[in-house]
C-alpha cells in the first residue's frame, strides 16, 4: 500500500506542508512529521477522521521532530488543517471535490484586522 510523508515546516509561525494534497487510498498511509522547529497541531475534518485508523481526535499533537501515521480505511476525499500549538481551533471545512484526496491546509490561527486608514496615515 502507498505510504504518503507530509513534513510540517515552520515558516513564520504557519505550518507549511511540503505538500497540499496526496491520493487517498484503502489502506493507504499518511505520517505527519514535524521539523525540528514545528510543534504542530493538526485538526481534521468529522469525514477525514471517520477514514483513518486510528481515528484521531482533535487536535492531534505532533511535537517537532515526531511523526504520527495513520491508514485510510477507504477511498476518499478529506481535509486536514495544521498550525501551530497553542493557536485558537480552526475551522475545518469538508471537501467538496469528488477527487479521492486528501486537501492539507497551513493555518496560522491569527486574524490580521484590516483597516482602510493604517496608523502613521498612507490612508
Amino acid at each position: 500500500m502507498p505510504q504518503h510523508e507530509v513534513v510540517l515546516r515552520n515558516e513564520m509561525g504557519m505550518r507549511l506542508p511540503s505538500v497540499p494534497r496526496i491520493p487517498v487510498t484503502a489502506g493507504g498511509q499518511i505520517r505527519f512529521t514535524a521539523a525540528s522547529d514545528a510543534d504542530s497541531a493538526l485538526y481534521f475534518s468529522p469525514k477525514t477522521a471517520a477514514n483513518l485508523s486510528p481515528a484521531p481526535i482533535n487536535p492531534v499533537t505532533v511535537r517537532a521532530g515526531e511523526s504520527v501515521t495513520f491508514t485510510f480505511q477507504r477511498e476518499g476525499a478529506g481535509t486536514v488543517v495544521a498550525q501551530a500549538l497553542g493557536n485558537p481551533h480552526p475551522r475545518v471545512a469538508e471537501v467538496t471535490e469528488t477527487d479521492a484526496v486528501l486537501q492539507i491546509h497551513a493555518n496560522s490561527g491569527v486574524s490580521f484586522p484590516v483597516t482602510t486608514n493604517p496608523p502613521g496615515g498612507g490612508g
